[in-house]
């Protein structure tokens, strides 16, 4: 949006409707209103679709973009390879449109912050020289992390009444060990799960989180 409210672009991405090219997401759509191009909000849109990409679980992506495109010297630019093409008619004229891909898109990724609720005698005795270890590493293969705005949910759900907690802030592209978005009982959210020890230089803050004399978790971060 610009300082207006008013709608300047948008962009759209999921799982590749392709089946000749091995990618596993796509961004289907960017789509800028001209007077806005050539401002670098086309590289937002393109970043948060990759980003979005990369939160719910995809490793790589295609994009399509008509030959002879200004677009196509940023795809170069941005370390896409041309693997394919193709030739759609468009107002009854042929137009070609390349295939750009990135095998791994997650080092394109900006850095994001994900959320670890545990208790504070779990996080200073379960420290060692290859970082934090929570309990169900063991038993579930991950430790367990939450977005923001799934901080409340989470605690509440499993850690009602308990009051001695902290959150761990991460940063997410620190992390050594595997991070996958994944919803493992089943559901639609899904959450981001740590595959290993969470090494300590990612821990960027450490919040304390009490619950309400009701033992409800309201009141966020602190």
């Amino acid at each position: 949006m610009n300082g207006n409210d008013e709608i300047i672009g948008f962009t759209n991405g999921g799982p590749n409707r392709s089946e000749s090219y091995a990618c596993d997401g796509e961004v289907m759509a960017i789509y800028l209103l001209e007077g806005y191009q050539r401002q670098g909000v086309g590289k937002r849109l393109l970043q948060a679709s990759i980003d979005r990409l990369v939160q719910d679980g995809f490793q790589s992506m295609l994009v399509w973009v008509i030959e002879g495109n200004p677009a196509c010297r940023f795809y170069d630019s941005m370390g896409g390879r041309v693997v394919g093409d193709k030739v759609e008619s468009i107002a009854g004229r042929a137009i070609k449109e390349l295939a750009y891909a990135w095998d791994d898109i997650e080092q394109l990724a900006t850095a994001r912050r994900i959320y670890h609720i545990t208790g504070r005698a779990q996080w200073l005795n379960l420290q060692s020289t290859g970082g934090y270890e929570h309990p169900t590493l063991q038993t579930e293969g991950f430790i367990h992390c939450s977005d923001r705005q799934q901080i409340l949910g989470v605690a509440n759900r499993y850690f009602k009444g308990q009051n001695d907690l902290i959150v761990l802030e991460l940063d997410a592209s620190k992390l050594k060990s595997k991070l996958v978005y994944e919803n493992t009982s089943g559901g639609s959210e899904k959450f981001p799960h740590v595959y290993g020890p969470i090494n300590l230089d990612a821990v960027l803050m450490i919040h304390f989180f009490p619950c309400d004399v009701d033992g409800i978790f309201r009141n966020g971060l602190i």
